[in-house]
């Protein structure tokens, strides 16, 4: 009742204040549906949407334009998808065994490279670079307890693989045991717009205390790590702002919020339990189970489920069971940062990191440098 009492709320607040702005008309938003013949697992859009990678029974890849033909890409099922920026190429991950095999393809199919990890990978992300980064959890089974490690991959375009640690743990055997795969869920990743920052989450399994999820900020070029936030381990995932300043994550209940990882702050807060989120790279478009909300304002009812966005902004994707929900958004005027300004953003950034500049320095810094 009262989930129905909060969207006959937010349909009114729609009607009352439409909302437009630079950012893209969302009242210009236009909806429509692909059907597929299989379950939807994981999923991933390209870079310009017009185009999704998704794992059913395989791996299939549906173009959003022309006749809306699957390409069948593997018939094994991936356990996580990712399109590369320049959006030519899709990264997928197969387990195979105690090891995980992540497989580069052409967009026409042809499978270009392949890298195996020890462990099992569960997410990953293409950088500016064109390089990889992938999360792999490594678990041994002792007596005393189950050993995990869980490692970042690089993987470059030669083929190359280098692991970085991001930590070490022991879990219980009844831990791992009533988990089974959900554990996985647990040790996720997701990378900033602008390619040097990563939050991570680690599950916590202490002998007394509850279980809990530690909500971690690293600089990947320095490593400095900051711990940010305590979760449930029912928690929703952590996703960037598009300016790579903020982070929005939930606690799978009943709290979605906006957080300055910075000054360890919450910025704004939404009474949802943000099982699905995903916030546009583009602009202030942030969707919440089910919600669009544009610069914190809500801007639209939708399907609720899985969601992504283009890397452009103008696509948003919603996975049903056997449907894509696709929203499409009026291309937005952008002004990119030049290449000198991104360079000596990320230098600041890495001052940042490192503690050699106080916030206020960097703010003032960052809107200089913007300007």
């Amino acid at each position: 009742m009262m989930r129905l009492f909060r969207s006959l709320c937010s349909v009114l607040l729609l009607l009352l204040f439409p909302v437009i702005s630079s950012a893209g008309d969302v009242s210009a938003m236009q909806v429509r549906t692909v059907d597929v013949s299989s379950d939807i697992g994981v999923f991933a859009v390209s870079t310009a949407g017009d185009r999704i990678a998704y794992g059913h029974a395989g791996l299939s890849v549906v173009s959003l334009a022309g006749d809306k033909s699957d390409l069948l890409f593997s018939d094994r099922t991936p356990l996580a998808l990712a399109w590369s920026q320049q959006g030519a190429q899709l990264a997928a991950v197969f387990q195979d065994g105690e090891q995980t095999q992540v497989v580069v393809y052409a967009d026409s199919g042809e499978a270009l490279r392949s890298y195996r990890i020890d462990g099992r990978v569960t997410c990953l992300a293409w950088t500016p670079a064109a390089d990889i980064l992938a999360l792999a959890v490594q678990l041994r089974t002792f007596s005393f307890g189950i050993p995990l490690k869980a490692q970042l991959v690089h993987l470059d375009p030669q083929g190359s693989v280098r692991n970085e640690t991001l930590f070490d743990t022991t879990l219980k055997k009844g831990t791992v045991a009533s988990l089974g795969d959900e554990l996985y869920r647990l040790y996720g990743f997701d990378l900033s717009p602008l390619g040097d920052d990563i939050v991570f989450t680690r599950f916590y399994d202490p002998p007394v205390i509850r279980r809990n999820l530690k909500v971690f900020l690293r600089h990947l070029p320095s490593g400095a790590t900051r711990l940010l936030m305590e979760l449930p381990t029912e928690a929703g995932s952590a996703v960037w702002s598009a300016d790579s300043e903020q982070v929005v994550f939930s606690d799978g209940q009943q709290r979605t919020v906006r957080f300055d990882p910075w000054t360890l702050t919450s910025v704004r807060r939404w009474d949802l339990p943000g099982r699905f989120l995903a916030h546009s790279q583009a602009g202030p478009l942030l969707y919440i189970d089910g919600q669009l909300y544009q610069d914190g304002r809500l801007a639209a009812q939708m399907a609720d489920g899985k969601a992504a966005f283009s890397r452009n902004g103008q696509k948003l994707i919603v996975a049903g069971k056997r449907q894509f929900s696709i929203y499409s958004f009026p291309e937005a005027a952008q002004s990119p940062l030049s290449q000198e300004q991104r360079q000596r953003l990320l230098t600041l950034r890495t001052l940042r990191a490192k503690e050699l500049v106080t916030l206020d320095e960097y703010q003032r810094t960052r809107r200089e440098l913007m300007k």
